[in-house]
């Protein structure tokens, strides 16, 4: 999710929430964004 304005910049869709999944979202983003290096956030979750 942008800071900025609230939009999302990238999504994933999986059967389960695993690594894999959370790695191909965080390869989209930055690809989308590319020579922005974006910051990342975590819950502290299982990934």
């Amino acid at each position: 999710m942008d800071l900025h304005d609230g939009s999302i910049i990238s999504f994933v869709l999986g059967r389960s929430n695993n690594n894999k999944l959370v790695f191909e979202t965080l390869d989209q983003a930055i690809n989308l964004l590319n020579s922005d290096q974006p910051l990342i956030q975590s819950d502290r979750g299982y990934q």
